[in-house]
């Protein structure tokens, strides 16, 4: 099991939980966002040997698939945002992809997006969204 201490938490057991009781009906559509700036110290991030997916999005895919199920398509993408990196001073190529996108078409239907990077500068929102068919009511103020 990738990442068992995320899908182990209690926050996200008490996601997966109030989403499975259909707390927003029928999920169609997720988003995931997970990345870092990158590594300052290790050569071996950065080398083409691990990608951003692999490194950082595991997570996300993880909780995507426990939340909405198997996978049985799969589309992906991925580039070079920074050519040359410092690393221990040193300035290097970037060997590997650095950002990842993700599109997945699970068993019940639904869809999510994943994005993993190595260049995501402090970004400001949750790192998963559920999109589901209930309809929230408008609180007034």
């Amino acid at each position: 099991m990738s990442a068992p201490f995320v899908q182990l938490a209690p926050t996200f057991q008490a996601l997966w939980t109030r989403i499975r009781n259909g707390a927003i009906g029928k999920v169609h559509s997720a988003r995931a966002l997970y990345g870092n700036a990158g590594s300052t110290w290790a050569r071996w991030y950065h080398d083409g040997s691990i990608g951003p997916l692999a490194e950082v999005g595991i997570y996300n895919l993880k909780s995507l698939t426990a939340v909405l199920g198997p996978v049985v398509e799969v589309q992906a993408a991925e580039t070079v945002a920074l050519a040359r990196r410092e690393i221990c001073d040193e300035m290097i190529e970037t060997a590997g992809a650095d950002v990842s996108h993700v599109l997945l078409k699970h068993q019940d239907g639904a869809l999510s997006s994943l994005v993993s990077s190595h260049c995501i500068q402090r970004y400001r929102r949750p790192a998963l969204e559920f999109y589901g068919t209930k309809e929230q009511p408008i609180s007034s103020r």
